[in-house]
């Protein structure tokens, strides 16, 4: 008699995080191991201890694999490697720097909704610091080049694994902005999105002007390459939201010496800023975010996609549920 498969794969993509990595396996394991799934270590290259951390972690919890994803392109290309090797029909991905909270993977697990790609909440409560803004703390996110969809951050995310193989997993081309691109190519193609606000992950800002920067400065390069990978889907009107304004519009009108005493009282609010470590690390994410946008290639050649590309994946997903639904029902 064969063995059941796993109700559930959680990967973790990790390159050089053996400082970080133990604090989020202590928290996952015990989830995974309680209702018999497993846990995979995409480690994509690591030059530290990352590989030691997650063996150390596989004799204390069952169900914990290390898999070489050294050939897979960044993030998501580790990701990728580690969905291939899943054995669920649920595929759940968390971040090497973060930590679940309790009843992460149960409120994962819990959704009823069959097929589709579910993204949990954000928290910085844990570990302050860093940029004084949060993404995807209060559900799921819009982002102004495809207003129509929602997006979310990979680091806290659950879908089917085979919905995720029939609309090609994350582009490895994209450095930065692969989970927005996943999110947009998978409702594009028909797969449900939603939140699942009582699956929490803590999340570790980077703390250092340079982490910062170099973080946001990735992001604008992101948007940027996005920018161009989604043109042909723009302009043809897909992503676009419902009641979205004419940008045609009157602009507004204000006057030159309202326009100079609000110049005025932000430079202010700048200098201000500039005193906190708050404000220093805003500015050095506007500025790093600014520059990425200006630069906009990651020096590989990231496709294009077509409105042919989508039919392409309306159909395997399609077929999908002709054959029974998304292959992710967890139990």
């Amino acid at each position: 008699m064969g063995t059941s498969s796993p109700p559930v794969s959680v990967v973790i993509a990790a390159r050089d995080a053996a400082a970080t990595l133990g604090e989020q396996l202590r928290a996952v394991c015990p989830q995974v191991v309680a209702v018999g799934g497993e846990v995979l270590v995409a480690d994509n290259g690591s030059r530290d201890a990352t590989r030691d951390v997650a063996e150390e972690a596989g004799r204390r919890w069952p169900g914990v694999r290390v898999v070489d994803a050294s050939s897979g392109r960044g993030p998501g290309g580790a990701r990728n490697i580690g969905v291939e090797l899943a054995g669920a029909s649920l595929v759940a991905f968390c971040d090497a720097d973060d930590v679940v909270a309790t009843g992460w993977l149960e409120a994962m697990l819990a959704s009823e909704r069959v097929g589709s790609l579910r993204a949990g909440r954000l928290d910085d409560s844990r570990f302050p610091g860093g940029q004084s803004w949060l993404q995807q703390a209060d559900g799921l996110m819009h982002n102004p080049l495809m207003p129509g969809l929602w997006c979310a951050g990979a680091g806290n995310m659950a879908v089917g694994r085979e919905a995720f193989l029939a609309i090609g997993g994350f582009c490895e081309e994209l450095r930065a902005g692969e989970d927005v691109d996943l999110c947009w190519r998978a409702q594009l193609a028909g797969v449900e999105m939603h939140s699942v606000p009582d699956a929490v992950v803590y999340v570790r800002h980077r703390v250092t002007l340079r982490g910062i920067y170099r973080q946001m400065y990735g992001w604008g390069t992101g948007s940027a390459v996005l920018e161009e990978r989604y043109a042909e889907l723009r302009a043809a009107g897909l992503g676009a939201a419902p009641d979205q304004p004419s940008a045609d519009g009157p602009p507004t009108q204000v006057g030159r010496r309202a326009s100079v005493r609000r110049a005025a009282r932000g430079s202010v609010r700048r200098t201000a800023r500039l005193a906190t470590a708050a404000g220093r690390a805003d500015l050095a994410s506007a500025l790093g975010e600014r520059r990425g946008r200006a630069r906009g290639t990651f020096g590989a050649e990231v496709p294009r996609l077509s409105l042919d590309d989508v039919e392409r994946a309306r159909r395997r997903v399609g077929a999908l549920g002709e054959a029974g639904g998304h292959g992710d029902r967890a139990t």
